[in-house]
């Protein structure tokens, strides 16, 4: 995940002047991307992770990358972007196919449920 080729796929990384293309999944997942909270973004439902990536390349980074741990909700909407991308299935398609299913998982909730 911190190798070149798992870098995030074109057009599922918020654009920042001189700095997304070192961005990598590990960045992401770790919440060191240098991206605070910005909860105020949006309200939970109300926009599709495409359209929050979107909204993203607006936001103020608050520090470098790498230079501390920020939780950013975020991040794992571009996550799920990248596995959408490179898997070609819906995110939820590929938890259950690799996740739950293969868990025995029948009971679950998600927010949306």
């Amino acid at each position: 995940m911190e190798q070149a080729g798992a870098r995030h796929p074109t057009g599922v990384s918020p654009e920042r002047s001189g700095g997304t293309d070192r961005i990598t999944v590990l960045d992401l997942l770790c919440h060191r991307t240098g991206l605070p909270r910005h909860d105020w973004v949006h309200e939970p439902g109300d926009l599709a992770p495409a359209d929050l990536l979107g909204r993203m390349r607006y936001l103020e980074f608050s520090r470098d990358i790498r230079s501390g741990y920020q939780y950013n909700n975020l991040c794992f909407n571009v996550a799920g972007l990248i596995i959408e991308r490179l898997s070609g299935q819906s995110y939820e398609a590929f938890v259950r196919a690799q996740l739950t299913d293969r868990l025995g998982m029948t009971v679950g909730f998600s927010l949306e449920d």
